[in-house]
């Protein structure tokens, strides 16, 4: 995977461990102060009602940070299947174990 410029510390620790694990990633928007980054799990270019699924990623205060796995669907929002926040460390660590599980799952359902 090419390496995506402005990311978060907390995605590039991800990326490092397991950048097999995600399709696309798509840094925050330095701009916007509750943009994610996007961690792409799946992409359906063929599904009308759902983008993919992805983990986005985003710091919280105080070297805290949030993490979610998200459906990417077109009408309605994106509904949160699982999150997690605490320290970078904590979060990298609880998104490892939580995707060591649940991938085969995701990539199922693509």
């Amino acid at each position: 995977m090419n390496v995506v410029e402005g990311l978060y510390p907390t995605s590039i620790k991800l990326i490092a461990s397991r950048s097999h694990w995600f399709v696309e990633v798509v840094a925050h928007d330095p701009n916007d102060a509750e943009s994610s980054d996007l961690l792409w799990l799946t992409r359906n270019a063929h599904n009308e009602l759902c983008e993919g699924e992805v983990v986005k990623l985003s710091p919280l205060r105080e070297g805290r940070w949030f993490a979610a796995h998200d459906y990417a669907d077109t009408v309605g929002g994106w509904p949160t299947v699982w999150d997690t926040a605490g320290t970078e460390s904590e979060v990298v660590e609880a998104v490892l174990a939580y995707l060591e599980i649940e991938l085969p799952d995701v990539l199922a359902r693509a």
